[in-house]
């Protein structure tokens, strides 16, 4: 609770958690590097509990990660400037695109979940 400034739960993982994002009122999606950093694990965490919904395996390491709760999608983005987009709720991959030519260090949904702001290393802002 953040006015009171109790923790209310803490979902532990083995490896380093690299980004965080809510994804439901009893849900947080976790980004976690595996692999000596060569690739990511993405985990959809029960935080009452703090057991693993769902574990999704990628083939990629991440830059930045942002989900919309309105819309149920999360977005990661790698090094090379693509951006992944999937419904957390399924686990399913909705697509990926070249968003930037370097890496995208940046993004978030806008409130209404319709867009996607990226912002990366190559000094330029997009929206989706």
């Amino acid at each position: 609770d953040i006015s009171s400034h109790k923790r209310i739960r803490t979902a532990c993982e083995k490896e380093s958690v690299k980004f965080m994002a809510p994804a439901d009122q009893a849900h947080v999606v976790l980004c976690v590097e595996v692999r000596a950093g060569k690739k990511d694990d993405i985990s959809i965490v029960n935080w009452r509990t703090g057991k693993v919904k769902m574990r999704m395996p990628m083939k990629h390491s991440f830059r930045s990660m942002a989900s919309s709760t309105v819309r149920n999608y999360l977005a990661a983005a790698d090094g090379n400037g693509r951006v992944y987009l999937w419904d957390f709720t399924t686990g399913w991959m909705m697509g990926s695109f070249e968003a930037h030519y370097k890496a995208v260090t940046a993004m978030s949904f806008s409130q209404c979940g319709t867009f996607l702001f990226t912002g990366g290393e190559d000094a330029i802002v997009n929206r989706w």
